[in-house]
């Protein structure tokens, strides 16, 4: 009878949580001290409080650290941006001025060729 799982099983009924598992009777005590705190709130207003010196300014960190990757980010990709303004346009011209039907085939043929 001194094995750990004979102990663990001895201090499981001293607790009175025979088939309970352990993630179980945490939770059941999480629930009743939120529950104690819920009731307590009236009179221990500091229960439910949280105080604002704990608070992390997480979202001025985050604002400021995106406007510094910003204003990294931007001059690059206003380049890309420039650079890719003259084959868009080009695209657009051809895709513009030549007939539908055309269009269509020539489609279908790079599809033809991309299958085979």
């Amino acid at each position: 009878m001194n094995s750990p799982v004979a102990a663990n099983r001895l201090a499981a009924n001293r607790l009175g949580t025979n088939g309970l598992g352990k993630g179980t009777v945490a939770a059941l005590i999480t629930v009743l001290v939120g529950v104690a705190c819920l009731l307590l709130e009236t009179a221990l207003p500091w229960l439910t409080a949280y105080p604002k010196i704990w608070v992390l300014p997480a979202s001025d960190w985050v604002g400021s650290g995106m406007a510094a990757f910003l204003g990294f980010a931007k001059p690059g990709a206003r380049l890309f941006s420039a650079l890719m303004n003259y084959p868009m346009a080009a695209a657009n011209f051809t895709l513009y001025n030549i007939p539908w039907p055309l269009l269509i085939a020539a489609t279908v043929a790079l599809g033809w060729r991309l299958a085979v």
